[in-house]
Order: C-alpha cells, then sequence, then structure tokens
C-alpha cells in the first residue's frame, strides 16, 4: 500500500474511518506502515493528546457488553484524563454521575 500524506495524517485518518475502535492490527494493515512507523506515530499523537488509547484487558471470547452506565463511566474516566487541569461543564446531573460511578467502582472485577 502506498502511504499518502505525512504519517500522522494517514493514521489519524485511518482512526476517524473506523467504527469507534479500532485494533492495532487493523491500524496497521489500514495505514500501510510498519510496526516501528506506526508505534512511533501513534506514541507522539498519545503525546500530544490527539488521540487516547483504551486497553481492552477482556478474555478471549468473552462477549464485551457494557451497560450504558459502565459506557458512560468510562467515557467520563477518558474525558478526566483527556481535560485534567482544565473546567469543564457538566451536561448531566451530578447526582446521576455519582450514582453511575457509585455503581459501577462497587461492582466486584471478575477474574478469567
Amino acid at each position: 500500500m502506498k502511504i499518502i500524506g505525512t504519517k500522522t495524517e494517514v493514521v489519524l485518518s485511518a482512526i476517524r474511518n473506523c467504527n469507534d475502535n479500532i485494533s492495532f492490527d487493523e491500524l496497521k494493515e489500514g495505514t500501510g506502515l510498519d510496526i516501528d512507523e506506526l508505534s512511533t506515530t501513534i506514541g507522539m499523537l498519545v503525546m500530544e493528546k490527539r488521540i487516547l488509547i483504551r486497553l481492552n484487558h477482556s478474555v478471549e471470547n468473552v462477549y464485551a457488553y457494557k451497560s450504558s452506565g459502565d459506557a458512560l463511566y468510562e467515557r467520563f474516566m477518558d474525558l478526566l484524563f483527556l481535560h485534567r487541569g482544565k473546567k469543564r461543564s457538566v451536561y448531566i446531573t451530578p447526582k446521576y454521575l455519582c450514582a453511575v460511578v457509585k455503581k459501577r467502582v462497587e461492582k466486584p472485577r471478575q477474574n478469567g
């Protein structure tokens, strides 16, 4: 595959074209970059806070269903990471957010 544009542009374009989640292998295949080029480019984008990487800790052959509360909690944690030290408005009620976080934190972790 011929790489058109900078490596950064190619990686960001591939990420934009995916449906929310993309694996490293899919990104490697979609960009045509080798593992070193892709790793370096991803590392630079993370350091520049242009992308956020989420690791998938689920065990193989486990259905990765998430309740809306779990998804909201994870999104909230992502936003805390991305905007730490900055003041932002909250568009959900503090009471609801507190209930979701409390429920999520108190949920026992499943061991594979």
